[in-house]
């Protein structure tokens, strides 16, 4: 796939295109606008790379699902 540049990262978070953030904090002032911007819109955010990867694994063998935030019964 193609790889985003800052700007374009920024825009598809900003514009809500993305539901989650993968980050390992490698490149720290990049890494922390994304962060920011993330938290501020209430994307979650991954900061573990083992974390990831069994997250992902367990996306693709359909081991687990996201829900909305009423469905868990608080309504948030």
């Amino acid at each position: 796939g193609k790889q985003l540049n800052y700007k374009e990262v920024n825009d598809l978070i900003l514009n809500k295109k993305i539901d989650l953030i993968i980050s390992d904090g490698y490149m720290i002032n990049y890494d922390y606008n994304i962060r920011r911007n993330a938290a501020d819109l209430n994307i979650p955010i991954i900061l573990n790379g083992k974390l990831a990867k069994e997250i992902s694994i367990a996306f693709k063998e359909n081991y687990i699902s996201f829900y909305e935030n009423k469905e868990y019964g608080g309504g948030i």
